[in-house]
């Protein structure tokens, strides 16, 4: 399809396979703090190259882009699953480090931590849905334009027909005249 399309899937495969490795460190306990950042830090680099990947697939025409975007959904949700699953191995940490504080304490923050991550995921559902919508507007966009050049094409073919037909209209009276006023036509 795209050799830079392909580049980016690359790009995105070693992403992928960077924040598998991480999330097993971050699940030994080992440097949790460490590999946290690290992981936010490769997850946010993620949501940027995806952004660059949406852009690169609208440069395409709409056949490819329907392509493009199928490959690139695959990446989204695999993303998406490690987020989910970096976000449930940091409040499961964050859960067991409550153990230690007041129950009513702990109660409250696991409470709070548990809107704040259901809320985090409604607003990425959100942010999936604008951007869904605006590739179909994109495309409902391309869509338009590409009838609106056949449109005028016809319109032009229609023109130009009319004005053929008046012009052997002209020529028909014309010769009919003739025929009429010197008998030319036998």
């Amino acid at each position: 399809m795209s050799e830079i399309f392909d580049a980016y899937c690359d790009d995105l495969k070693f992403l992928a396979t960077d924040l598998k490795n991480n999330l097993e460190v971050l699940r030994s306990g080992e440097n949790f703090e460490s590999a946290r950042k690290t992981i936010q830090a490769v997850l946010d680099q993620s949501t940027d190259l995806v952004k660059q990947v949406e852009v690169e697939v609208r440069g395409h025409s709409s056949q490819e882009r329907r392509i493009l975007t199928e490959k690139l959904k695959i990446y989204k949700d695999e993303f998406f699953q490690l987020k989910q699953e970096f976000d449930s191995v940091v409040f499961q940490s964050q859960k067991s480090q409550l153990v230690g504080k007041s129950g009513e304490d702990r109660g409250r923050m696991l409470e709070t931590n548990e809107k704040m991550r259901r809320q985090n995921e409604i607003i990425e559902n959100c942010k999936r849905t604008v951007a869904e919508t605006e590739e179909i507007g994109i495309e409902t966009i391309a869509e338009l334009q590409n009838n609106r050049e056949k449109i005028e094409s016809a319109r032009a073919k229609g023109q130009e027909f009319h004005a053929v037909a008046d012009d052997a209209d002209k020529r028909l009276k014309s010769m009919w005249f003739r025929h009429k006023t010197w008998g030319l036509f036998g």
